[in-house]
């Protein structure tokens, strides 16, 4: 029996090159749900009382006028990657949860990075998907580039199982970004970004193939989360990264990836070949 893939993403260039990833591995996705903020309830600004009903007239024309302008320029775009195209409400609506809900994958892939609730995890028979731009468990939430070179961990990408924390599902797969010399940190930023659609791609190709989630392992370490950089911090990193830094992390931990076409880390636990400059969270799984 086919496995029935769900793709779940917001209007970004990562979720177009994820698309594209999974169309040049013959995935055709079952269906995509774009988190468009197309529900009635996310085109009002007042939160209830009377502005709320004043500002109904408003709201109905704002709702209309996001579908028409989703479906004439949002959804051609989107066609040929998924057999349906469903615009939903935001990602915190009770529409997205009845979507998927209604759909009923059996593998949910999230084609953006943002946080998903217990509800809209449970929709999926299998599991839900996701790619960090980060190699975990060392790098997790945002501005992974920048902090993985702060921290002494090469630039890469986990594919992992999500769970109701954030990057602390079981890893599948693991993979570092080739270096050659040095480079801006947006276009590592970028190059990483098709690396993280591409492992994604091909984990989901892997499931479908198999007719079942591939093996994962459990992070037994949790590590501080990355917040949002500041302009001081994203000065630093983007120093950082002009020098031999990437290049000089790549090849350090070069020798344990096992194939050396992908740059595919082990999927198990390891010990980096020198310790990170990260303290471990003292938590209770």
């Amino acid at each position: 029996m086919s496995l029935r893939v769900v793709v779940l993403s917001q209007e970004t260039p990562y979720g177009m090159r994820l698309l594209r990833a999974l169309k040049e591995r013959g995935i055709v996705p079952d269906a995509l749900v774009v988190y468009a903020g197309l529900d009635i309830n996310d085109c009002f600004h007042s939160p209830k009382g009377r502005k709320r009903l004043r500002e109904a007239p408003r709201a109905l024309v704002r709702w209309q006028w996001r579908r028409l302008r989703f479906r004439l320029k949002r959804k051609p775009i989107y066609t040929p990657y998924a057999r349906q195209i469903i615009p939903s409400g935001s990602l915190g609506s009770a529409r997205i949860v009845r979507d998927l809900q209604r759909l009923q994958p059996d593998i949910l892939v999230l084609g953006a990075s943002h946080i998903i609730s217990q509800d809209i995890i449970d929709t999926a028979r299998l599991g839900v998907l996701n790619s960090h731009p980060g190699v975990l468990p060392w790098v997790r939430g945002l501005g992974s580039a920048g902090r993985s070179l702060m921290a002494g961990v090469p630039i890469g990408a986990s594919c992992h199982l999500v769970d109701s924390r954030i990057d602390t599902g079981a890893v599948i797969e693991r993979r570092l970004l080739p270096i050659e010399v040095p480079t801006l940190l947006g276009q590592l930023e970028k190059e990483n970004s098709q690396l993280t659609a591409n492992l994604l791609a091909d984990v989901v190709a892997r499931t479908v193939a198999l007719g079942a989630l591939p093996e994962s392992t459990r992070q037994e370490t949790r590590f501080p989360l990355g917040h949002r950089e500041t302009p001081e911090e994203r000065q630093a990193f983007s120093q950082l990264a002009q020098t031999g830094r990437p290049r000089e992390l790549f090849e350090l931990w070069n020798p344990l990836c096992l194939n050396h076409d992908t740059w595919a880390l082990p999927s198990q636990s390891f010990t980096p070949p020198q310790p990170p400059n990260l303290t471990p969270l003292d938590v209770t799984w």
